[in-house]
């Protein structure tokens, strides 16, 4: 736990290279759990402003929500290389962009359908929109209700304008 407690320690002082430096020296030495570095990263909820992402697979999920879980996280680590996120962080979803997301997602699903292919669960946007702030998501994915709204859900742990760093599956 020495990282996490120099991690710690920085967050309480306010000083942003511990915390970073502690991280860092945590993922080298693969010492901090998944759930450590959700922490670190969230700590405060709205004291840190970047860090991992951790999505946990909704209780008693299926072999197919796991899976759904694992492509999901992949795709958003990809839109992040591929500099797909808001600039500005996370955003609100609310409003006008709200029903653009919607009505983009039931195009997703009635295109997909015209085209033989229907959705089995729900048009899904990979990453959400509270990531990108765009109605129009990197890439869609077929997913179940159950799994959307819980990672819908998740993201509310993490403040407006937090940033991430990576998108990781905790425990």
């Amino acid at each position: 736990f020495g990282g996490l407690a120099a991690a710690a320690q920085g967050a309480i002082t306010g000083n942003q290279a511990l915390v970073d430096t502690a991280i860092q020296g945590m993922a080298e030495n693969k010492q901090g759990s998944v759930d450590a570095l959700f922490i670190l990263g969230t700590m405060g909820r709205g004291g840190a402003k970047a860090g991992p992402v951790v999505f946990k697979a909704p209780s008693g999920a299926t072999a197919q929500e796991i899976s759904q879980l694992e492509r999901y996280c992949a795709a958003c680590n990809e839109a992040l290389n591929a500099g797909a996120l808001s600039n500005s962080g996370r955003v609100s979803t609310s409003g006008a962009l709200r029903v653009q997301a919607n009505n983009a997602a039931a195009a997703a699903r009635s295109n997909a359908a015209a085209a033989g292919q229907p959705y089995q669960g729900v048009a899904g946007h990979v990453p959400d929109t509270t990531w990108t702030g765009n109605a129009q998501p990197y890439q869609w994915m077929d997913m179940t209700p159950r799994l959307n709204s819980s990672l819908g859900g998740q993201t509310n742990g993490y403040p407006l304008g937090y940033k991430p760093t990576q998108f990781l599956i905790g425990n």
